[in-house]
């Protein structure tokens, strides 16, 4: 994607993302974590402040950095790093909270155009799978990398 965004620092197996949100809150450490889920070649991608002292991870913390944008552009920047070391598996996604899902799904819908190149992206509605759709309610995400 070609807007701005931070920074990344990965670890070994680039399954744990770490990166700095600067804004005038201050400075907050994010971290995004793809963690295996119960289905076979799935993984959960979550994202969290990160207390670097402690390492706790909040999920529900607003940061409010006027900054969204900017780590949207980051966490696909994860994904990218991501699926060039696991190709073949699929990432659910959803927000700790509808508000969240929310603002993930307004900012999928537009940047759309650009994220669709390179990933393929499903969206739950109920208890099924479709093809992501601009402006329409859904509980998550599903997104694969496509093969070229």
């Amino acid at each position: 994607m070609s807007i701005e965004k931070y920074q990344i620092t990965a670890n070994s197996d680039q399954k744990v993302f770490d990166f700095v949100s600067i804004g005038p809150n201050g400075k907050f450490h994010k971290r995004v974590v793809f963690a295996k889920t119960s289905y076979e070649g799935v993984f959960s991608l979550n994202l969290a402040d990160f207390d670097q002292n402690s390492g706790y991870l909040d999920y529900y913390s607003i940061s409010d950095n006027s900054d969204r944008d900017k780590i949207l552009a980051t966490v696909v920047s994860c994904l990218y790093a991501f699926f060039n070391e696991y190709p073949n598996v699929y990432v659910y996604a959803t927000g700790s909270t509808r508000v969240r899902t929310r603002l993930y799904r307004m900012g999928m819908s537009k940047y759309y155009d650009l994220v669709e190149a390179d990933f393929n992206v499903f969206e739950e509605l109920e208890d099924d799978w479709e093809r992501f759709e601009k402006n329409k309610s859904y509980k998550a995400f599903m997104v694969s990398i496509k093969q070229k």
